[in-house]
């Protein structure tokens, strides 16, 4: 208990406590690709869509996943690494996409560096998480 650590009334305030443990890599790669979902669907309207292959998923949790951080540190990073990126490749984009010429925008990994690759035509229609 906390009984060594806190003063005794802060102790009687609690109720109970709950262990966590640490998120695996599945669970992070689960979290990156929620994320991924989520921007597509901000993106939607716009006729842009986020791809990533698996392998660039697994790759990245590799790199840039700490267990002790969980979930908000995969948030994090896909929010410094990505999310940060996209308005820059959207709004350097000379012909912005429409209904009838939607964009894709894929995220790719070369060394430490994520990057974002925009092309004009959408190969693939799912959720924007490419099969392997």
């Amino acid at each position: 208990t906390g009984r060594p650590y806190f003063r005794p009334e802060f102790v009687e305030r609690i109720d109970r406590i709950v262990m966590f443990n640490y998120l695996d890599k599945n669970a992070a790669s689960s979290i990156l690709k929620k994320e991924i979902e989520k921007q597509n669907k901000t993106l939607e309207g716009r006729n842009y869509k986020l791809t990533i292959e698996p392998i660039v998923v697994e790759q990245m949790i590799e790199k840039f996943f700490v267990p002790a951080g969980g979930g908000r540190n995969v948030r994090q990073f896909y929010g410094k690494l990505i999310r940060s990126q996209i308005s820059k490749v959207i709004l350097s984009d000379t012909s912005p996409a429409t209904e009838d010429k939607p964009k894709e925008i894929s995220i790719q990994l070369n060394e430490n560096e994520v990057k974002l690759v925009l092309t004009s035509k959408m190969e693939n229609e799912n959720d924007g998480i490419k099969a392997a």
